[in-house]
């Protein structure tokens, strides 16, 4: 994924969720498989990113820590968890997204 690529996702969808990580970041195999599945809802787009694949794409979001996972809405980032990603935090923070999305809606 490049990052043109990248903002083309972040436009076509209200909602998306970017995991990035690596092959070799052992926290991000422990990661990635809840986060995953809480972000598998219709309302979401999950975008897996391996930084060592798509480094532009780390460099344009100033990703310097694995694994990070950046939840945007309406193109623009409202949350970001990078090195330890607290589960409670993240199902709270995308059930507010989601609540503020039907609010406007």
């Amino acid at each position: 994924m490049d990052h043109a690529a990248l903002q083309a996702m972040l436009a076509a969808h209200p909602r998306v969720a970017v995991y990035l990580s690596t092959e070799h970041c052992g926290p991000c195999h422990a990661v990635r498989p809840w986060a995953q599945a809480m972000f598998a809802d219709p309302a979401w787009t999950w975008v897996p990113v391996d930084t060592q694949e798509s480094p532009e794409v780390a460099g344009q979001l100033l990703v310097f820590s694995h694994p990070t996972l950046i939840l945007f809405a309406d193109g623009r980032e409202q949350a970001r968890f990078s090195r330890v990603v607290p589960r409670a935090q993240v199902e709270r923070i995308k059930a507010l997204l989601e609540e503020e999305e039907e609010e406007e809606g």
